[in-house]
This record gives C-alpha cells, sequence and structure tokens, in this order.
C-alpha cells in the first residue's frame, strides 16, 4: 500500500507558514512572556513584602526581630503573693515554728 499521496491529518504540511500563523505565533509568544512577567512581578512583590514585614518592629506580625534572643526563650509563668499578703489558719495539730535570728550564745 502506498501513502504517495495521503495527506498529513491536519492537511498539507509541506508549504512554509503563511503569514496569518506567523501572526498568531508572534501574538501568542507575546502573551505568554505578558503572563510570565505578570507572575514574576506578582511573585517578587510578596518576596518583597514578607522580607520588609520580617524586620518590621518587635510586636507585628511576621517579625523575626530578636536582638537578644528573649523572644524565642520559653516564659516561664510569673506567680505573685497578692497585696498585703495572706494569713494562714490556726490548727491546734500543727507545731509551732520559731525562728532564732542572731550569733549569742546560751551559757
Amino acid at each position: 500500500m502506498s501513502t504517495e499521496r495521503r495527506t498529513g491529518r491536519r492537511g498539507d504540511q509541506n508549504g512554509a507558514p503563511s503569514a496569518e500563523d506567523i501572526q498568531r505565533a508572534r501574538e501568542h509568544q507575546r502573551l505568554e512572556r505578558r503572563a510570565l512577567l505578570k507572575g514574576a512581578i506578582g511573585l517578587g512583590g510578596v518576596c518583597a513584602a514578607a522580607g520588609w514585614l520580617s524586620l518590621g518592629p518587635e510586636g507585628w506580625p511576621l517579625s523575626l526581630r530578636d536582638p537578644d534572643g528573649e523572644r524565642g526563650k520559653p516564659r516561664v509563668p510569673v506567680r505573685s503573693l497578692p497585696e498585703g499578703g495572706f494569713a494562714v489558719p490556726d490548727a491546734a495539730s500543727v507545731a509551732d515554728l520559731g525562728v532564732a535570728h542572731g550569733t549569742r550564745s546560751a551559757r
């Protein structure tokens, strides 16, 4: 079976592309280039904004500023007594405790 007279599925491919095909290819390349540039500019802008925010003051979200390293350490909760102290109720079964101060020896 000879394939001499068969044409391709897309028609005649032997000829040079037409002016219309060349124009379409140029338009397609231009649109692809624009889309790539828009994406690159958008990504660059997001990265620049995140970098700027990371160098912002300590209270800002995403801020990495920590000059002395204290923000990265775990914080221990502060416990304090109430103002004026507190009184422990007397119990009859508890022994009295005396604290001696001084250096005078007993003779």
